[in-house]
């Protein structure tokens, strides 16, 4: 039987301010975690930038989006663009081939 996981989204701004300012009220984690419907490891995941920034730090978290894209160039997406409305009957790979044979380079699969 496989391992099934629960998604939980990003913890928004206004969660995690009302989570420390519910803290700093009571000085009860487990409580505020409860109200802002919050783990206690996120709790600790923010408080140390809570410490240092106070509520600013918690406005913005860097971001898991991918630095560095794998795009294709705008001239051979241009060329395979062409290529589909000169000859809709071919797909992706017949393009990518006659691409391919256009720019002497071979396809590493």
């Amino acid at each position: 039987m496989s391992k099934q996981y629960i998604y939980f989204p990003f913890t928004t701004a206004q969660q995690r301010k009302f989570l420390f300012e519910t803290w700093e009220e009571t000085g009860n984690v487990s409580e505020s975690c409860r109200k802002a419907h919050v783990g206690r490891t996120t709790f600790y995941y923010w408080k140390e930038r809570f410490d240092e920034h106070g509520y600013a730090g918690l406005e913005e978290f860097a971001s898991r989006a991918p630095k560095k894209t794998n795009r294709t160039s705008p001239e051979i997406e241009e060329k395979a663009i062409a290529l589909h409305v000169e000859h809709p009957q071919w797909g992706r790979r017949r393009i990518a081939d006659e691409l391919a044979k256009a720019t002497g380079t071979t396809d590493q699969r």
